[in-house]
């Protein structure tokens, strides 16, 4: 049965009310009673609070009001004037505070005062990729000396010297009460750095302060430094991350170390080099200092600094994070860090050294800091095989009652079923182990016997079991588990043969009123439409919210039995993957009806499924219905020919809630094309992720997705691989990349016929642009020329990529320049 919205006694549809009457002083009264309507009956907030406005009742405002206490404004409404009121008067009659989020927005002047007004029941607001106006600017001030407002994020937006000194202001009212501040990419120089810094000696509620992507230089570190050695700071958290920092700032932060209330420093991503963590590591040793996390990934370090990293390990009692990843340590160094894990004065916790050193080294070395480390938490020792010896003394080690580790990783160790009756020992008595993945080790049916003996009783969260070579022998003491131990959430048993009999029981197990699992994932288990009957049942869960049965032959009559409690109102899957689950278009009509009438399913993969034009049109159809709530719609190689796009087009401008959008193995053609970034660089448009492989795009095509690029507020990942586009088409994008509104974390260049040509103009957007942080290069003939010119944008200061891939190039003499 299909859920209907609800209608006024006059049968109008109440999501669209009549306009109210309006009395004699020009105030809209009503003369008709509005029924409450769930929250999640309205396409977006705007609608909700539009709708709340219209009803000028007070007791509905205040009883809706309350089921919201998170209110996200995307995109520009078409009404900014009327969202701006109905926000302040929702705002003012709640009883409640409430969360306000806006993301790519334009505040105006004109809605200034009316918002201003609303933010006093506001706990958390965030004006995050927004364009604020000069004028608008003042808001900032107004919003911080709320009693209420505990949390500001205006990362991503441009702020002006004036709306710095405004907020600045506020921060320095007594009324503030402000907890954390976020600045992150809002192009602030070292005179803001300075203003700030007079402002946090006279705030005493402060604790968080996020200044990372701004160009403060020397200058502006001291006097941000001086207002953090004032003793009436009380900043617990600091984060600087890409700031162009170098060494001659550390003299001034070493001081700023030793406040007695900073806890948590990030300079990640700053050029310190050697002399300025020497600096750190005095300020570290100080008997005042009460740091618990350090992040220093990526900032120019050798193994000189090992030195005085490794006293301060051992010395240091408050340090119980420690993050040295990306940084040339050198083997001999990295092994002395280790040593000092065994010092039983070291207190730390967690020790980050991914990709500091270029050759293996004994392992044993490491194994015993582990053992003799009391406050480390995570271990992962995956792909490294192990012989029964060293594997039954770890595992001795890990039965200890002092070990604290909360999470282990052995991913393809080797493991079989006999390793597990000591494992079962350490699962059975642990007090701390919250996370055990074990996938890819041949464990069989006996040795999850033996795992599920040591669980009950545990406080276990997430197993994750793939590939073990399990069978439906095993799903009876997996049932017993799953309905017996109420800490488990997440659990993966992909790629094992169990069968409809074996996840027939898993169902009941889920259907159980003892079991809370949240995820569960079966790709690949040799399933078919038959289990689908149990799991009808077993998707109302109230708690699970994922679920995966990819490469299963499901069929169209299994995945008709799964609609029928997809539908069911006590259904909360949030996530349903169906890739190559053998479906034709006779199961679309049923997978329409869901995607149009549950409220709580967000995202949906059908790919690798021979749905035909007719079926993947019928889905298009369903995202334009103002029911459609659905994020991420996955239709990857679905239909062999190709079909009428201005359908498609239509669904994707008119639906505000998609995310995602894989369009890939889809030949669009430059028309098609050009009318999709038309509508995709609408202010409305919410797309985060684009991905267009195999789509017949060239160079020319580049000149759309340039535009798109440069001035979309939402786009985030772009995938353009195995497309021609050329050294022109990358010329073309790299401007785009350059725009100072560019927003693009990921961009994936695969198979694109490039060659080293491009990579000038890749270098000089790695060195000025400030969100990519992934770059896919994979699969063209860059030569060792292209390298080059890549790895000097890496050395650059001001490059925040975080990875890079480059297959396939002509030889490797070009690989010690790349790991310097």
């Amino acid at each position: 049965m299909t859920s209907q919205r609800p209608r006024g006694g006059g049968g109008e549809d109440l999501t669209d009310p009549p306009a109210p009457k309006k009395s004699k002083t020009g105030v809209r009264v009503n003369y008709h009673p509005f029924v409450p309507i769930p929250v999640k009956s309205f396409k977006n907030h705007e609608a909700a609070l539009i709708y709340l406005y219209n009803t000028q009742d007070e007791g509905l405002v205040r009883k809706t009001m309350s089921d919201m206490p998170e209110l996200k404004i995307v995109g520009p409404c078409t009404d900014q004037e009327l969202l701006a009121k109905a926000l302040s008067y929702c705002l003012a009659k709640s009883n409640s505070i409430h969360r306000i989020i806006f993301d790519t927005c334009t505040i105006s002047p004109e809605t200034e005062e009316l918002l201003s007004q609303g933010f006093q029941k506001c706990s958390e607001l965030r004006i995050q990729h927004c364009r604020l106006t000069s004028i608008c600017l003042d808001l900032l001030h107004s919003a911080v000396t709320n009693r209420t407002l505990i949390t500001l994020n205006v990362s991503q937006s441009a702020l002006s010297y004036k709306g710095v000194k405004n907020l600045c202001a506020g921060l320095g009212n007594q009324d503030c009460v402000v907890q954390e501040l976020r600045l992150e990419h809002c192009d602030m120089t070292s005179f803001y750095f300075e203003e700030l810094g007079s402002a946090i000696t006279k705030n005493r509620s402060l604790v968080i302060l996020d200044l990372s992507h701004n160009d403060p230089q020397d200058s502006g570190m001291k006097g941000l430094c001086e207002g953090l050695r004032d003793p009436l700071c009380n900043l617990k958290e600091l984060r600087l991350r890409c700031c162009n920092l170098t060494s001659s700032c550390c003299d001034e932060l070493h001081s700023v170390i030793t406040n007695q209330y900073l806890l948590k420093l990030d300079l990640s991503l700053n050029d310190l080099q050697d002399s300025g963590v020497q600096l750190l590591c005095e300020g570290l040793r100080h008997r005042d200092c009460v740091l618990q996390k350090l992040r220093l990934e990526r900032c120019g370090l050798t193994s000189s600094c090992c030195e005085d990293l490794l006293s301060v390990i051992t010395t240091n009692q408050s340090l119980i994070t420690l993050d040295l990843s990306r940084n040339n340590l050198q083997d001999s160094e990295v092994k002395r860090l280790y040593e000092g894990l065994r010092d039983p004065d070291c207190v730390l916790q967690e020790l980050r050294l991914w990709d500091c050193c270029q050759t293996p080294f004994n392992k044993v070395d490491l194994l015993s800091s582990f053992i003799t480390n009391r406050s480390l938490t995570t271990l992962d020792l995956s792909y490294k095989r192990r012989k029964n010896k060293t594997l039954k003394r770890l595992f001795v080690s890990l039965d200890r009652p002092d070990c604290v580790f909360q999470e282990l990783r052995f991913c393809n160790c080797g493991l079989t079923s006999s390793s597990c009756v000591d494992l079962c020992s350490v699962i059975g008595t642990s007090r701390s182990l919250i996370k055990l993945d074990l996938s890819w080790n041949k464990l069989e049916d006996l040795g999850v016997k033996r795992l599920c003996e040591g669980l009950r009783g545990c406080i276990l969260q997430e197993l994750w079991l793939e590939h073990c070579d399990l069978t439906s022998s095993c799903c009876e003491d997996l049932y017993s588990v799953m309905i017996n131990l109420p800490s488990l959430i997440t659990l993966d048993l992909s790629h094992n043969n169990l069968r409809d009999s074996g996840v027939k029981r898993l169902s009941d197990g889920l259907w159980d009123p003892g079991c809370v699992l949240q995820e569960l994932r079966l790709e690949r288990c040799g399933l078919t439409s038959s289990c689908c009957e149990g799991l009808r049942y077993g998707i109302t869960n109230r708690f699970l919210i994922k679920l995966d049965l990819s490469r299963n032959k499901l069929e169209d009559s299994g995945v008709e039995r799964l609609c029928d409690g997809l539908r069911d109102p006590v259904c909360h899957l949030q996530e349903l993957r169906l890739e190559r689950c053998g479906l034709t278009s006779s199961c679309c009509e049923d997978l329409l009806s869901v995607i149009t009438t549950n409220q709580s399913l967000i995202t949906l993969d059908l790919s690798r499924n021979n749905l035909q034009v007719s079926g993947v049109k019928r889905l298009y159809e369903g995202l334009r219905d103002p029911d459609c709530v659905l994020q991420e719609l996955r239709l990857w190689d679905c239909c062999q020919t190709p079909f009428n796009k201005v359908d498609l087009l239509s669904s994707f401008i008119t639906n505000r809630s998609l995310t995602t959008l894989d369009l890939s193995y889809k030949r669009l053609g430059n028309k098609i094309l050009h009318r999709l970034c038309v509508s995709l660089n609408r202010p409305d448009c919410v797309l985060q992720e684009l991905r267009l492989q195999h789509c017949g795009l060239t160079s020319s095509s580049c000149l759309d997705l340039r535009s798109l690029i440069a001035t979309s507020c939402s786009l985030i990942k772009l995938d353009l691989s195995w497309n021609k586009l050329e050294d022109f088409g990358v010329m073309l994008l790299c401007e785009g990349l350059r725009h100072h509104h560019c927003i693009l974390q990921e961009l994936r260049l695969e198979h694109c016929d490039l060659t080293s040509s491009c990579c000038e103009d890749l270098r000089s957007v790695m060195m000025r642009h400030h969100s990519l942080i992934i770059l896919d290069l994979s699969h063209n003939k860059l030569r060792d020329s292209g390298l080059m010119s890549l790895c000097g944008g890496l050395w650059f200061p001001g490059c925040v990529l975080r990875e890079l891939r480059y297959l396939l190039f002509t030889d490797n003499s070009i690989k010690p320049q790349l790991m310097c």
